[in-house]
């Protein structure tokens, strides 16, 4: 980790004054992203501790029937609860006020905690309803005992935490991703053992020149949590080669 740090220190050391405005500097992924000039871009290219520099890419939420999809009538008939699960959702964040998910933000919460990389702070509050909506999907518990209408996910026992990675429009860069999957990699006390990632790109970034499959932070952060035994669900990724 320390050496990984000092050598993205030097490359950001070494671009020009004003030819690069930094965006993430992710803490366990290797690499960085931001706006570059052309200036810096040749600078970047021609960085022997660079191995790669590619276009970040466009994703946006996607939701089609998901219960049915998934065969969630199966999970229920089950007994499927997720007691003792955490999963995480990359999304437009969740809009932990609904009292089917918890009411609240917290540790003691159904939404325990997470993080907006849209707006870089610490409130994941949802401002499309796209991530609310696949929240509710993975484990509204419908708990309180005044609302007029309770709601039950297919795992009404799980903890969630929101990951903020789309805007109110319901899109966001790949660099958001990637620096949300780099906070799951960083924050193992939250324990989650799966990241849904109910987006996609309607295949516009597969041809590999665009966007790298096997070389892109996205791929390598995929990796990585899987290696630690974290589940990636992806609705549409952009590859098919992402090891989930």
């Amino acid at each position: 980790m320390a050496a990984l740090k000092r050598r993205r220190i030097d490359v950001l050391g070494s671009l020009a004054s004003g030819s690069f405005r930094l965006r993430h500097r992710y803490r366990r992924l290797p690499g960085f992203s931001g706006t570059v000039t052309a200036v810096g871009l040749q600078q970047l290219r021609s960085n022997p501790e660079v191995a790669s520099v590619y276009l970040d890419g466009e994703v946006w939420g996607t939701l089609a029937e998901g219960g049915a999809l998934i065969r969630a009538d199966v999970a229920r008939a089950a007994g499927v609860l997720g007691r003792g699960a955490t999963v995480a959702v990359l999304d437009t964040g969740i809009d932990y006020r609904n009292w089917n998910l918890g009411g609240c933000l917290g540790p003691l919460c159904k939404v325990i905690g997470g993080r907006d990389f849209v707006n870089d702070d610490d409130d994941p509050l949802d401002d499309n309803g796209h991530g609310t909506a696949v929240a509710g999907i993975v484990g509204a518990d419908g708990a309180h005992p005044n609302l007029a209408a309770r709601v039950l996910g297919i795992a009404p026992a799980v903890k969630l935490v929101a990951l903020k990675a789309l805007n109110a429009a319901g899109s966001g860069p790949f660099s958001d991703i990637d620096a949300a999957l780099d906070y799951v990699l960083d924050h193992p006390e939250l324990g989650v053992r799966v990241i849904n990632m109910s987006l996609g790109n309607g295949g516009q970034y597969n041809d590999p020149s665009a966007f790298p499959c096997s070389g892109s932070l996205t791929s390598t952060a995929v990796a990585a949590l899987a290696s630690t035994g974290v589940t990636v669900l992806v609705a549409f990724p952009a590859c098919d080669t992402w090891p989930m």
